[in-house]
């Protein structure tokens, strides 16, 4: 197998570890030990938190040019910055440029999950993928990862750590990893110490 025939294979089969995302289960929600829940009185504004939530994603997945980034394994780019970008033009590229890396955005949504966002949000193919859009399939895929039940002291902050982990490929699960290490070139971009400290920041404990 070519080097460009293995990376679309990784491409291919991440996509498919990517594209739909694991039920919640009870180890998800069970309360540990070491790990307790956001309690009523902690818990942040949800606006706040929210977006303070997608800036630690965006440093975990597109540090230096958020709104604008594509996946750095891509080797053709789009003509002009993804913010500026249709869901028509960017799907249009996807077809035109096969067998390379195509997720794109601040939250470096891929295809499969791109197409999901789009037929769930109702989007149109003239709706532009600037900042309102792509904070928009952001949020949905931390309220898909059991936003809602973390905030209501339902998930420990371990599992909601894991859950958005299983989601975005840079941050890491509790071994320090990727979920996805090294299909298509992903690793955790930041450790899982600063995760930790980030999130208890954004959601103390009581």
């Amino acid at each position: 197998m070519t080097g460009s025939a293995a990376a679309a294979d990784d491409q291919t089969r991440y996509a498919g570890m990517m594209a739909g995302q694991p039920a919640i289960t009870a180890a998800d929600t069970a309360i540990s030990s070491r790990t307790t829940p956001v309690s009523a009185a902690n818990r942040p504004d949800q606006d706040a938190a929210m977006s303070q939530l997608l800036a630690l994603i965006s440093r975990a997945e597109s540090p230096v040019h958020g709104y604008d980034s594509v996946h750095f394994g891509a080797r053709i780019k789009p003509g002009k910055p993804p913010s500026q970008l249709t869901v028509a033009e960017i799907q249009a590229r996807v077809r035109a440029t096969p067998g390379q890396p195509h997720a794109i955005g601040r939250n470096q949504i891929i295809p499969a999950t791109f197409n999901r966002l789009v037929s769930a949000l109702g989007l149109s193919g003239d709706t532009v993928y600037d900042r309102p859009t792509q904070d928009r399939m952001g949020r949905y895929l931390i309220e898909e990862a059991g936003y809602a039940r973390f905030i209501a002291g339902r998930m420990s902050h371990d599992a909601f750590m894991d859950r958005l982990a299983k989601v975005w490929a840079g941050l890491p699960m509790a071994d320090g990893r990727s979920a996805y290490h090294r299909y298509a070139g992903n690793r955790a971009t930041i450790t899982r110490a600063e995760y930790a400290s980030a999130i208890m920041t954004i959601f103390p404990m009581r």
